[in-house]
């Protein structure tokens, strides 16, 4: 049997044989919990947060974390997202052709 490699040189695909990024650890506070499947251990995090982006671990804002930090210099970005595309630090790969550019014959490892 010979593997389809046509994809290779497909630009409309993205991935081939994975699986969506999930989790699949959840744990209960109690039985209870466990027998409904609503468990009270599990925080999104997803939405909006305070965010200022430094060049160097030095450059950051010391004690930021703690309560009443003056948060009035800090930008908005939303979580989940990619802090590059919200207008902090350097997108990658910009005007950088990828290693297989230009290749034709393109194989899997």
């Amino acid at each position: 049997m010979n593997a389809e490699l046509k994809w290779l040189t497909d630009p409309e695909v993205f991935r081939v044989n994975v699986l969506p990024a999930h989790s699949d650890h959840i744990c209960y506070a109690s039985e209870a919990e466990a027998e409904s499947g609503i468990t009270s251990l599990r925080q999104s995090l997803d939405g909006q947060w305070a965010f200022k982006w430094s060049k160097t671990s030095e450059d950051r804002p010391a004690d930021f974390w703690r309560n009443g930090y003056d948060l009035s210099d800090f930008g908005m970005i939303t979580v989940p997202a990619h802090i590059e595309l919200q207008g902090y630090g350097q997108i990658q790969y910009i005007n950088t052709l990828y290693p297989w550019d230009g290749h034709a014959e393109l194989r899997p490892p």
